[in-house]
Parts: structure tokens; sequence; C-alpha cells
């Protein structure tokens, strides 16, 4: 992954990137394609069996390898050097969208088990701040990025990065899988700053 997105065009100023995205933002235009600039990727974090990569790839979107601890430690975004990198590709120029998964372990409403300091809830604080972090420098760059949960998760609603999102100007839709093709029910809620998202819920 590091290696393809270093071969990436030369680096262009940040201005140039956020003034780019201003204009998609305020011209209210469905992401096509081929708004996608040339040698620019999406990236799906926390990517679990990746399918959101398979279904950019499927619409010749050209996407980074999709980052998921599943697929080894060295995927895991927890780590300092994984999310350091990742947030180099950002600061380059190398992503145009990001998309993060992010567990919902600590923050469901439905989680009756563990305590409230356990390996587990400890992960999902790191993965809740990793994220928050990766949302304030989509921000600063001017890159795109989506943040799905289900509807009833408390991340969504966690101070530190919901006045944030309100601050870029996010959108929130939620949704039903089954309108998707799956089996189940499934609320869904989607957060961020593509500009299609405005009309996602609908």
């Amino acid at each position: 992954c590091a290696v393809q997105a270093r071969r990436g065009p030369a680096r262009r100023p940040l201005p140039a990137r956020a003034a780019e995205s201003r204009k998609l933002r305020a011209a209210g235009r469905r992401p096509r394609c081929g708004d996608c600039p040339a040698g620019r990727a999406v990236l799906e974090l926390f990517a679990g069996c990746a399918r959101l990569s398979a279904a950019w790839r499927h619409r010749n979107l050209c996407i980074a390898c999709p980052i998921d601890i599943s697929n080894g430690d060295h995927f895991d975004i927890l780590d300092s050097r994984v999310f350091n990198e990742v947030c180099r590709w950002i600061r380059a120029g190398r992503i145009w969208a990001l998309h993060l998964g992010t567990p919902c372990s600590r923050w469901s409403r439905a989680r009756t088990t563990g305590r409230p300091d356990s390996a587990v809830d400890r992960r999902g604080l790191r993965a809740a701040l990793r994220t928050r972090a990766l949302v304030r420098l989509c921000g600063e760059c001017g890159v795109f990025w989506t943040l799905e949960n289900p509807a009833s998760s408390q991340l969504l609603r966690w101070r530190p990065l919901a006045a944030l999102a309100e601050k870029q100007g996010a959108h929130l839709r939620k949704l039903h899988m089954c309108a998707y093709g799956a089996p189940w029910r499934k609320p869904t809620a989607v957060l961020g700053t593509l500009p299609a998202l405005a009309e996602f819920g609908r």
C-alpha cells in the first residue's frame, strides 16, 4: 500500500485540494467515477470484509488497499505506524475520500456484558479517538469522509465527534440494509461530508 501510495503524482498544495472539494460541495454534485481525480484513491478503514471497496472497484474508482486488523496486525489502524502512514497518504493528496466502519462494540446500546474498563472498551475508545483524528485531518486537507455505524450507536452522538462533524457541515442519513439486498433490516446510519450523502437517505 505504502509503495503504491508514494508512487502517485507530485504533491499538490493543500489549498488547491481544499478549493476543489469546496467547489464540488457547493455545486451539490453527486460524485461520479470521473470526480475522483487521477492518482487519488478512495480508502476504507475498519473495512471488515471490504464489500464497499469491492463496490467502488466495480464502479472503476481507484481504490487503496482496504485496512482491517482481520488481515493481520500490519493492518491495525490502532498501531501508530499504520495510522501515521494513512495520515501521510491524506496529507500528500493520495486520498480523495475516506470511509470508516469504526467498531461499535463499546458504543452499542445492546451491549450487556463486559466491564466498563474491559479490553474491548479500551480498544473501542482508541478506535473512536483515531476516527475523530482522521475526520479532523480530512477536514483540514479537503478530503471527503463517511462514517458508518448501527443507527442506535452512541458513537454518532459522542460529543467530541459530533461537534467536529457539525463544524464540517456533515450530513447524517439513516437507511435499512434490507433495501440493498440484505436478508435482515439492520438500521444503519452514515455520517459524512461526501456530497451525495445529502440525497442518500431518500
